[in-house]
């Protein structure tokens, strides 16, 4: 009876904390949910509904929806599931999340080596060694996240490369209106380019960047701080430069305003990420 009980309820949370994933820029809902005594199946369709971002993804020939299959085990005060792309099941990316009966839950996202062909637009290739990303998330907001990616290169068609290797991020804080109250971080050790001959024509070793925000919730102002520091650069037709380091703050922003402005830009600056990565 217990397990059945924790069955029902865990719908329940699976259920809110999709409809709360719902917003301007994608939709989340769910496609069916098979729940027995000790087990469920449930399935999640996720679609973008942007249309700058989704004319954007549909020109580079990436997916606009993708659905989520999960299996989930009911215990005795939480729900344990494992995750895959169900309509990409060559993408190996592996999801495991615990969520306790309050909503609370930690997330694991594993991905393993993948390799992407552009289309015929597209003449680049990218590949990935295995990746992890960690961490929490709390039914009030508030996030922790580890990302720990090995390697990323790029080859282009001209026969040029692009290395980057030991990318790392974290974070705490919570999220309110889009915007990220707290600290988040992060780092790569080198970037590199390589011609043809694979002969360097950039180099970047051990970069990282650091970005603080708080909220002063009597004026309704948000302080930030950006910290951003460079090991070294190397530019074989323009020189070098050593030892960067780069810190300021934008004080007593107006929360209103700041916010729209926010998210625009990070949802910009998201989407291209994702593209370039995808």
């Amino acid at each position: 009876m217990l397990a059945f009980s924790v069955g029902h309820i865990g719908q329940k949370v699976v259920e809110d904390s999709v409809a709360q994933l719902n917003n301007e820029s994608v939709s989340a809902e769910i496609v069916s949910y098979d729940r027995s005594y000790l087990s469920s199946v449930v399935e999640t369709r996720y679609q973008v509904q942007d249309p700058v971002l989704r004319e954007q993804l549909e020109v580079d020939g990436l997916p606009t929806e993708v659905v989520v299959k999960s299996d989930i085990s009911h215990g005795l005060f939480s729900l344990s599931a494992n995750s895959v792309l169900a309509n990409f099941p060559d993408f190996p990316l592996q999801m495991k999340t615990v969520t306790q009966l309050n909503g609370n839950t930690e997330f694991e996202m594993a991905l393993d080596s993948w390799s992407y062909q552009g289309n015929d637009q597209q003449t680049v290739s990218m590949s990935i060694s295995p990746s992890v990303i960690t961490g929490t998330a709390t039914v009030l907001g508030k996030m922790t996240f580890q990302a720990n990616i090995p390697s990323i290169q790029l080859d282009f068609e001209n026969g040029e490369q692009l290395r980057i290797t030991d990318v790392a991020g974290n974070g705490v804080g919570i999220k309110e209106n889009g915007f990220w109250l707290g600290e988040q971080s992060a780092s790569m050790k080198h970037f590199t380019i390589l011609d043809q001959n694979h002969q360097s024509l950039f180099d970047i070793d051990s970069m990282g960047y650091t970005f603080k925000s708080s909220l002063n919730t009597e004026t309704d102002r948000i302080d930030t701080q950006h910290i951003f520091d460079m090991t070294q650069l190397t530019y074989p037709e323009g020189g070098e430069l050593s030892d960067l380091n780069i810190d300021f703050s934008l004080n007593s922003l107006d929360r209103a305003s700041f916010e729209g402005w926010w998210m625009c830009i990070n949802l910009t600056r998201q989407w291209h990420k994702l593209i370039s990565m995808c």
